[in-house]
């Protein structure tokens, strides 16, 4: 969660114009630039999310904010860096705007592999934490609790 509101702060600036528009309402554009406008358009559950994490942004101490900006800084250079590699490593031979739409595509598909990790290990963590806070309940309870 911390991760995707990094990233929407940082965009922030770019994205009011984004925003702004509807689906029916745009056409494809063909310039590279205007494309990632196009793909990372928000739909309207995103428009309220963002929203609200704007306020949360908004709220938070300098310090904050700065550390937050800094980690996601250093999070799209490790991903630019994987981008690089991967396509180093894949033999393909890209023009530009070819290249920008590689790395859209990666970075879309890489969110999704990494929430889909997150829901996972978060469905596994649940019924472990439950296990151990039961133990500690029974290791630190001044009387014995009955096992179930």
């Amino acid at each position: 969660m911390a991760r995707s509101f990094i990233l929407l702060i940082v965009i922030a600036a770019g994205a009011v114009s984004v925003l702004a528009q509807t689906p029916e309402s745009a056409a494809i554009p063909s310039r590279s630039p205007d494309l990632k406008k196009y793909i990372d358009r928000p739909i309207p559950e995103e428009k309220e999310r963002f929203s609200e994490k704007i306020e949360k942004w908004k709220s938070l101490p300098p310090e904050e904010r700065e550390a937050l900006m800094l980690h996601e800084k250093m999070r799209r250079e490790k991903m630019q860096h994987e981008i690089e590699e991967t396509l180093k490593n894949s033999g393909l031979q890209l023009d530009k705007d070819r290249q920008e739409v590689f790395t859209l595509r990666y970075t879309q598909e890489r969110r999704k592999i990494e929430e889909q990790l997150r829901k996972e290990l978060e469905e596994k963590r649940r019924p472990l934490l439950k296990e151990m806070i039961e133990r500690l309940v029974i290791e630190f309870s001044p009387t014995p609790i009955p096992t179930r």
